[in-house]
């Protein structure tokens, strides 16, 4: 990824694997990458990483199916950086079983349904 120079892309799931390579590859493209995962120690363990690289890189803690958290991150990338230029969602949950053998709760927190609001301003 290259010409992404002083834009600023958010990439969740970025506390490891995927999400953290791609927040690697696009802050050596020259944007800002803001991290964001729900788990503090990886995804600010994740930034420092990649600052220690030279890059330019923001740990951001949410579960970005809190909606109130969200719109938390939009309003801290657009107040700190004036902008948004691009999202990459890496974030996901995943549950592999028979369905048959499947418990109700992971039936529910794999197809829960949060309050939609229309857009974070």
């Amino acid at each position: 990824m290259s010409d992404l120079n002083d834009q600023v892309h958010i990439i969740t799931g970025a506390g490891r694997g995927i999400g953290l390579e791609v927040a690697r590859r696009v802050a050596q493209g020259g944007a800002t990458a803001i991290l964001v995962a729900r788990t503090a120690d990886q995804v600010e363990s994740a930034a420092a990483t990649l600052r220690d690289m030279g890059l330019r890189a923001e740990a951001f803690v949410a579960d970005i199916t809190d909606p109130e958290r969200t719109s938390a991150l939009v309003a801290h990338v657009r107040s700190t950086y004036g902008r948004l230029d691009g999202l990459v969602n890496n974030a996901g949950a995943n549950h592999v079983a028979n369905l048959l053998m499947s418990k109700e709760e992971e039936w529910h927190r794999i197809f829960a349904r949060r309050p939609r609001r229309d857009r974070c301003s």
